[in-house]
């Protein structure tokens, strides 16, 4: 993933970040009954994460704090990367993701100073609120029928690692905000 954030402090200790973030995601999706194999996806999104930032520790070199907050997607490609399946050519479910996704953002931040300035680490789950897919095919290949299957409950939720480097573009900001 790579972005960029910005952050409006609320308080001393409370801070509401707005991200616009590149992002990809991918999972494997293996079947037994509807087909024999597996197929393995990657999805390319711009997530725009509204988080709230709470700030533990006031005053501390090392500044750690807590994130909570909502992750928009939208979903710029996808492709079936690679797949392996016995049968036909394609799997008689096969599908299609959604052009939208929504996650919730839980995490921890850790805030060091570096002059005027600060660099983050973040440790972050974000937790599939919505399926992302869930309409399959059925029939043989050209002639599919389109339907909603209840058993496809596919749902991104990723970890992510992040290391950032936060400017300082209001005098005091840093200093009063998480």
């Amino acid at each position: 993933m790579a972005g960029v954030a910005t952050s409006l402090a609320l308080g001393e200790r409370l801070a509401v970040e707005v991200h616009g973030v590149y992002t990809q995601k991918g999972g494997t999706m293996t079947g037994t009954s509807s087909f024999n194999g597996t197929i393995r996806y990657r999805f390319d999104y711009f997530e725009v994460p509204v988080l709230l930032h709470y700030k533990v520790l006031r005053g501390r070199r090392l500044s750690p704090g807590l994130v909570l907050g909502m992750a928009p997607a939208f979903r710029l490609n996808s492709t079936r990367t690679s797949g392996s399946f016995s049968g036909l050519a394609w799997p008689r479910q096969f599908v299609l993701p959604k052009a939208t996704d929504l996650g919730l953002v839980l995490g921890v931040t850790l805030g060091m100073p570096a002059g005027r300035h600060q660099v983050r680490l973040d440790a972050t789950c974000t937790l599939g609120l919505t399926r992302f897919a869930g309409t399959g095919y059925t029939g043989t290949f050209p002639s599919q029928t389109p339907v909603q299957n209840p058993d496809v409950d596919l749902k991104n939720s990723a970890l992510i690692l992040t290391v950032g480097y936060a400017i300082n573009v209001a005098p005091g900001f840093l200093a009063s905000g998480p």
